[in-house]
């Protein structure tokens, strides 16, 4: 059985000022080519809390490289006064331009996907989830590449299709592939202590909540999903408002009033029913908390004191309570639950951020040691079962390309050129970001069950591609004469 494992607890070395770390970002820089990667995994590790998407932009902010103290990169020190009207985002810009890892994994029996993000400072972006699993090895399962921008504290990627890293994504089957990804949501960063092997201290929470008086908060998360065609797959939109009463900083024990306001305008092509808009409140009495060093919370007066189990099910009635699974959809019961957590919190020197993982977790944690596998394309070749070497192809077709079109390497020779490429086994071809997949109309687009060569074993063995092509998982191989995994 598969299961997401959960980020572990974490407590507060050192609070980074998110004063410091956030603000109003408007340099920029052109596209440049996507970067190599460096990072780690936790032994068991990725996805956590984050849910948003958006329009790419053209912009692409200028992200420096920071020093380095001891084995933990760092932001470089404040800039000059002159500098300092975009302090804020510059230093989150350079804190994020490098690679990090997610909170959580996908594991279970020979699986343990993490997912990798590499941001370049020249505004690209990679996306790597690899699993490594002491049955096969280390494999990658896909590699996505992208760009983004940071405004304002607003983080947004684009990616060209989804991958494992998208946390908390309420969706139905179907048939189309994802060609385009886009989130934006406003983050926040912190750091950690007693971080796993390979991990640092260094953590972003990609759903932060925002305000400029200490009592009217807003978070604002968007994602969105676009076929090849450029069709509408899912959009959804998250709009949540908290509002603090009496206004924060508040001196621990002191008590306040918390409201929530959530709204949800969701598109689904697939589901049964297409659209959905629908809002929720919910109001009640909490307490201030100094749990961590340099942090205060807001923890919810019939949670205080109770153990993480015990909240969990106190929240839950407070939310039925509520009218969150009476007087809603299961579907937007089931988003709100899976985005909004009771745990609410800030840094003492910052009461107008909250964080909804800081300072235990994040989304993502900063990766410190090497990528198990890198991801070229050579690498996909040969992690999917091909193997490179060269072939005659029409003259301005670059190396490795896709073998599953007609035409790169049908040229006469005096219009051909030498280049690598990749040999897959049984029929198969090339295709990023795959790699060897089968022959054509051998499954069914949207019944990944069509790729089982032994249609009676339930678990999927492959994905079937547009075209009807099977890319088969890890630790499946592409047999012949079915064209199927096995």
């Amino acid at each position: 059985m598969t299961r997401i494992v959960a980020s572990r607890r974490w407590t507060l070395l050192q609070s980074l000022s998110l004063s410091l770390l956030l603000g109003a970002c408007t340099r920029t820089h052109s596209l440049g080519a996507a970067p190599d990667g460096a990072g780690t995994a936790p032994g068991d590790a990725g996805g956590g809390p984050g849910d948003a998407g958006g329009g790419p932009g053209d912009a692409k902010p200028i992200l420096e490289d920071a020093p380095v103290v001891g084995d933990t990169a760092m932001p470089p020190p404040p800039p000059d006064a002159a500098d300092a009207g975009d302090s804020g985002t510059s230093l989150l810009a350079d804190m994020l331009a490098r690679t990090w890892i997610s909170a959580a994994v996908t594991a279970g029996n020979c699986v343990n996907i993490s997912t990798w993000y590499t941001f370049g400072a020249d505004g690209s972006l990679i996306e790597r989830d690899i699993d490594e699993n002491a049955c096969s090895g280390v494999m990658l399962i896909k590699k996505l590449t992208g760009v983004y921008t940071l405004r304002d504290r607003v983080l947004e990627m684009t990616l060209n299709g989804l991958g494992m890293g998208t946390p908390f994504l309420v969706r139905s089957p179907s048939q189309e592939p994802v060609a385009t990804l886009t989130e934006r949501f406003p983050i926040a960063a912190g750091k950690i202590v007693t971080p796993w092997t390979g991990a640092g201290h260094l953590a972003i929470d990609s759903g932060a909540y925002t305000g400029a008086d200490g009592a009217h908060f807003q978070s604002q998360r968007h994602l969105r999903l676009d076929s090849a065609a450029g069709a509408r797959l899912f959009e959804q939109d998250l709009s949540y408002q908290v509002t603090v009463t009496p206004p924060l900083p508040l001196a621990a024990g002191q008590a306040c009033q918390v409201q929530i306001d959530f709204a949800l305008v969701l598109f689904d092509a697939a589901a049964t029913v297409a659209q959905e808009s629908d809002t929720f409140r919910i109001t009640y009495a909490a307490v201030i908390r100094a749990t961590e060093d340099g942090w205060m919370r807001l923890v919810p007066r019939p949670l205080d004191g109770l153990s993480t189990a015990d909240a969990y099910t106190v929240w839950h009635s407070m939310l039925d309570s509520a009218g969150l699974s009476t007087s809603h959809s299961a579907r937007f019961a089931s988003t709100f639950d899976r985005n909004f957590v009771y745990y609410l919190g800030h840094p003492t020197d910052d009461p107008h951020v909250l964080t909804q993982t800081l300072p235990q977790t994040g989304r993502w944690l900063e990766a410190t040691r090497v990528l198990p596998v890198d991801g070229t394309t050579a690498d996909l070749c040969t992690i999917s079962g091909g193997t490179v070497g060269t072939r005659n192809c029409c003259t301005g077709t670059g190396e490795l390309p896709n073998t599953c079109t007609v035409g790169a390497c049908t040229c006469a020779p005096a219009s051909s050129h030498p280049v690598a490429v990749c040999e897959c086994p049984n029929g198969g071809c090339f295709q990023e970001p795959y790699g060897c997949v089968g022959p054509a109309g051998i499954c069914t687009v949207g019944a990944d069950q069509s790729c089982n060569d032994n249609l009676a074993v339930s678990s999927f063995h492959g994905t079937c591609l547009a075209g009807g092509r099977c890319a088969c998982h890890p630790g499946f191989t592409l047999i012949t004469p079915s064209g199927k995994c096995s």
